[in-house]
C-alpha cells in the first residue's frame, strides 16, 4: 500500500510538467500546420482540449488520493 501512495504522489507532481510539455508541443505543431486556417482558433481549441484533459486527470488523482489517504476533498474546477 505504501508503494501505491508513493506512486500516486509522484504522478501528482509530474502532472503539471507533463501538461505544459504536451500542450506547448501540440500548439506549436498545429500553429505551423494551420497557418492558413485561422491559427488563433486552432490554438485556442487545442489549448481548451488540453486544459479539459488536465482537469480530468487532476480530478482522478484527487479521487484516488481520497481513497488512498482516507480524505474527503472535492475537486474545484476554479
Amino acid at each position: 500500500m505504501q508503494k501505491v501512495k508513493i506512486r500516486h504522489k509522484l504522478k501528482r507532481l509530474k502532472l503539471s510538467k507533463k501538461f505544459i510539455e504536451r500542450t506547448s508541443r501540440k500548439i506549436s505543431a498545429s500553429a505551423v500546420s494551420a497557418a492558413t486556417i485561422g491559427t488563433a482558433a486552432v490554438v485556442v481549441t487545442i489549448a481548451s482540449l488540453e486544459i479539459y484533459d488536465y482537469c480530468n486527470d487532476k480530478k482522478e488523482l484527487l479521487e484516488d488520493g481520497n481513497i488512498l489517504f482516507k480524505s474527503n476533498e472535492e475537486f474545484d474546477y476554479g
